[in-house]
């Protein structure tokens, strides 16, 4: 444990040479962490396309917002040791993350990124990376050798809640092996198809290797947050982001 009198020298230091406020790990850090579905333009066709799109204008709307007020982006295992005081951090970390792995995810969303230095995590359905609509293998290797994570989002995208316990088990062990298998990276991060869990599925994702695993339930993440039960961040069209991310 850092002691007070190190902690107020590495934090005088960093500001004396960069003029950027540090936050100190304490257990009441907060991180948002972003969740995003398909970027493209809302086309009428029900609610929830309508809760899953955001549109490429207002995507680059809301990453230059962020960017301008001070939000930076730290990886899910940085996000980690944010939250468990492990390291310092400057004053509002947040992680980006995208659900199922849609084309239009690097189309539109990955060149903003990119532009901002920002990076972000993917939650792949590992069946559909073959499919036109989605990104491919070589894709998501580029996009792992820059720097972004290429998480899994299970096989098939069933509700876990609604599957036996071997078909659990068979949709976390093959979407970490395939992803792994892709990029050469460990996958230690689990997104819950349409944010279904319960206390014993989320066990269940951590004994088979998983770090972290994120849901649809809203909030920013804490350290008294279950690592397995994280909160979210869904983004929409017309948020109040200065409501939203004060």
């Amino acid at each position: 444990m850092r002691s007070t009198s190190y902690w107020l020298l590495v934090t005088g230091f960093w500001f004396l040479c960069t003029g950027v406020a540090v936050a100190a790990p304490t257990p009441s850090v907060k991180i948002p962490i972003l969740m995003y579905h398909r970027i493209r333009a809302y086309k009428g066709t029900g609610p929830m396309s309508k809760l899953t799109n955001v549109s490429p204008q207002t995507f680059r709307a809301q990453m230059h917002w962020l960017a301008d007020h001070g939000y930076y982006t730290v990886t899910l295992d940085a996000m980690v040791k944010l939250l468990h005081g492990d390291e310092p951090g400057l004053a509002k970390p947040m992680v980006i993350t995208f659900d199922d792995g849609y084309r239009s995810q690097l189309e539109e969303a990955v060149p903003v990124l990119r532009s901002l230095h920002f990076t972000a995590a993917f939650y792949m359905i590992t069946s559909h990376i073959p499919h036109p609509d989605f990104m491919h293998k070589k894709e998501l290797q580029a996009l792992a050798n820059e720097g972004m994570q290429i998480e899994a989002h299970t096989v098939h995208h069933d509700d876990l809640r609604t599957i036996s316990k071997q078909q659990q088990i068979k949709e976390l062990a093959e979407s970490k092996a395939a992803i792994e298998e892709i990029t050469g990276k460990p996958v230690l991060h689990f997104a819950y198809p349409d944010g279904g869990f319960t206390h014993s599925i989320s066990a269940r994702v951590g004994s088979l290797g998983y770090m972290t695993a994120v849901t649809i339930n809203s909030g920013f993440a804490t350290s008294k947050n279950n690592l397995l039960e994280l909160p979210r961040i869904w983004m929409k069209e017309g948020m109040d982001m200065a409501k939203m991310f004060p």
